[in-house]
């Protein structure tokens, strides 16, 4: 069984909901932030660069103290960047988790 994903194409800043679990969220735009919800149990959700370009910044902003791989932020910055660079990123409990491809910092 295949399993499919929600796309949801951004091109502002945009605040990620917990109905939006289980979506890729894709950055169509330069310098973007994406702050996450509060973390819950089953959260879960995949971000890519998905413009056109190589210049897109991508951040990935926990919420208010939470963390994401044990910073503040995570960031795809506009010189390491690539389309198809992304991260998947889950709750475990107490910080967000992420398995990132591409060059963050």
């Amino acid at each position: 069984m295949q399993r499919k994903h929600r796309v949801l194409t951004k091109t502002a800043d945009y605040t990620v909901k917990a109905s939006d679990s289980g979506s890729l969220i894709v950055a169509d735009a330069v310098d973007l932030t994406f702050t996450l919800p509060a973390g819950a149990d089953g959260l879960n959700f995949e971000f890519s660069v998905g413009t056109a370009s190589a210049t897109t910044g991508l951040i990935i902003d926990g919420n208010g103290a939470e963390t994401v791989n044990g910073a503040a932020t995570r960031t795809n910055t506009a010189a390491t960047d690539a389309v198809g660079n992304g991260m998947k990123i889950g709750w475990d409990g107490s910080e967000w988790f992420g398995i990132e491809s591409g060059t963050w910092a």
